[in-house]
């Protein structure tokens, strides 16, 4: 079984939706944002709720997502924050 590194996202004030994108679930759903056959999952900096699950942390880059656990903005920069390794 391949390890999976988890990396906290940074947690940052709500981004300007006229300038940004940001991924977030239209509803109350509270699962992964996105999925995929990657190394690494993105948590939430706030909650550790999985935003990015099983992704190639290179392929995620400096996208915003709203967390569906706890509502916080995360802002994937492409570089880790802070491993939880």
């Amino acid at each position: 079984m391949e390890k999976v590194t988890s990396i906290q996202l940074q947690v940052v004030p709500k981004p300007d939706p006229r300038e940004f994108t940001i991924l977030q679930w239209p509803d109350d759903r509270v699962q992964p944002l996105v999925t995929g056959d990657g190394d690494t999952n993105l948590l939430c900096g706030t909650c550790h709720n999985i935003i990015c699950d099983h992704v190639f942390q290179d392929t995620v880059n400096n996208i915003y997502f709203q967390c569906s656990k706890c509502g916080s903005y995360n802002h994937a920069r492409g570089t880790p924050c802070r491993s939880t390794e």
